[in-house]
């Protein structure tokens, strides 16, 4: 199994988060746990081509 990054922020109410490969797709979830299935449905849909991953990913080196 593979580790993905993702973002996400306390709200009011519901925790929010989108996978740091591809922000256009935004989910939430009452508590984290929630919010990690919606992430999870999400990235599945990306990988089977449900959805399309329109922006690009890449790492950059900065100093230290």
């Amino acid at each position: 199994m593979e580790t993905r990054g993702y973002v996400y922020r306390k709200g009011e109410k519901f925790y929010v988060g989108w996978w740091s490969q591809y922000p256009e797709y935004i989910t939430q979830g009452i508590s984290l746990e929630e919010l990690e299935i919606n992430l999870l449905d999400i990235y599945n849909m990306v990988q089977t081509g449900e959805l399309e991953a329109t922006s690009k990913y890449k790492e950059l080196a900065v100093p230290v």
